[in-house]
């Protein structure tokens, strides 16, 4: 394969790793809408009881975005993790080289950004579980191609 082709290569698996990500995170959001974070309100010119209102107004808004960012982080993650360790196999698999590079980058960044959403709000078995999957899935198609270009 000449430099060029090479180049080519990597510019169209650059493009697909970044925008399988971007395409996963667009499409969960047009199915759920993410919720955005209130603003506070502004105390200038208000009596101490009308700021004290405002705050405890704010701070059920607050409680209500927490509720509703955890329910966007659940499904984004559930939705962004599969799609991701699915393009890692079909990348891993593929014998076209800029599809295969773009997926298995693009499917580790899906990965990683579900991972990066809902971390904080799986257990620790569970962490541990499904990175030692993901793991043992990455290193066994790596050897699978490994083992296919030294049979070349």
């Amino acid at each position: 394969m000449d430099a060029l082709s090479q180049i080519r290569n990597l510019t169209l698996g650059l493009s697909v790793a970044v925008l399988l990500p971007m395409m996963v995170y667009w499409g969960v959001r047009i199915i759920m809408q993410e919720p955005m974070y209130p603003p506070y309100p502004r105390e200038d010119k208000m009596t101490v009881k009308e700021q004290k209102e405002k705050r405890e107004e704010h701070d059920k808004k607050v409680q209500e975005y927490i509720e509703l960012r955890a329910k966007f982080d659940r499904f984004y993650f559930y939705t962004a993790a599969p799609i991701g360790l699915a393009a890692l196999v079909a990348g891993a698999l593929s014998r076209v080289p800029f599809l295969g590079v773009g997926l298995v980058l693009g499917g580790t960044a899906c990965l990683t950004h579900g991972y990066w959403a809902y971390w904080n709000r799986l257990d620790a078995l569970a962490k541990f579980i499904s990175l030692l999957l993901a793991l043992l899935l990455i290193i066994g198609l790596g050897y699978r191609i490994a083992a296919r270009e030294q049979r070349k």
